[in-house]
């Protein structure tokens, strides 16, 4: 049986959880890099990328063990109700860190997933990220559609299956699948379910949909450690940075009230020297 964390798959190098940007997959990050090296999957296909940290986990997995893995990153990078409506400054930033690490094997798709289907066969993909918009009828036409786009060793893996606040429906999906599909469920950072789509899925992945309930645990406390230990290390990072603003607000702040005072005191004492010249000049008379 593959045990939890025992193969060194994972790394300590995780570039785009040093970036400092916003993302909830922080805590799943180890699991995707593991999930990625223990299956070694020739297509990865991430469907709403956002920022890239759970795409850079995947990616970070295939440059450090050489997997020859081609991966997709598809969506609009213009936001969605969920998500919220941002400014074409994260699709600038992130397109340039991808090209910059993972130009070699990184594939950026930007438009709907409708629009990327057709660019894949029917059984091509091995790894499939379903993070698009939450909605129940989003997330169902997502998993539907794209089911058909998985191999024999497929696996796909969704996040926030336990969110059941506002509109939030991958819950209400998740169930569903639990009883047509064997799953495995990780309960921190929103949830994060993975489902055995191929009937030839990786033996890492067979471990873990065939976990008894001590195993099933085990799993789960050790990859929600791992995944702590990143939160908490973008945690610092996101403090040591708005720290460095602060001080340069302070440090600006300072260098104003000196040129204040400066400038305030040569206004007062110029007018009283040029008092006293005059007075020194009445008495010599």
């Amino acid at each position: 049986m593959v045990r939890p964390l025992e193969q060194s798959a994972l790394i300590d190098t995780y570039r785009r959880s040093r970036g400092g940007v916003p993302s909830a997959w922080y805590g799943h990050v180890p699991f995707g890099n593991w999930l990625t090296t223990t299956t070694r999957p020739r297509v990865v296909v991430e469907l709403g990328t956002h920022n890239g940290v759970s795409f850079s986990s995947f990616c970070d997995a295939v440059a450090a063990h050489d997997i020859p893995a081609t991966c997709f990153a598809i969506d609009t990078w213009l936001g969605d109700p969920q998500a919220g409506v941002y400014g074409e400054e994260v699709w600038a930033d992130w397109s340039r860190f991808s090209a910059e690490h993972y130009g070699q094997f990184a594939r950026l798709l930007r438009g709907t997933f409708d629009e990327a289907l057709p660019e894949f066969a029917d059984g091509s993909i091995d790894l499939l990220h379903i993070d698009g918009l939450h909605t129940y009828d989003a997330v169902k036409h997502d998993f539907d559609s794209w089911l058909p786009k998985m191999s024999p060793r497929g696996v796909i893996i969704m996040h926030d299956i336990a969110e059941r606040h506002d509109d939030f429906g991958v819950w209400q999906l998740w169930e569903e699948i639990q009883a047509t599909h064997p799953t495995f469920a990780f309960e921190h950072e929103h949830g994060l379910g993975v489902v055995a789509a191929g009937p030839e899925a990786p033996s890492s992945v067979q471990a873990l949909v065939t976990a008894d309930a001590n195993e099933t645990t085990e799993w789960r406390a050790r990859f929600a450690a791992a995944g702590e230990r990143i939160q908490l290390e973008e945690l610092a990072n996101q403090l040591h940075t708005k720290v460095a603003t602060l001080e340069g607000k302070v440090t600006d702040r300072e260098a104003q009230l000196a040129d204040a005072h400066a400038s305030t005191s040569w206004r007062v004492t110029s007018p009283l020297r040029a008092a006293s010249r005059a007075l020194s000049r009445l008495r010599s008379r």
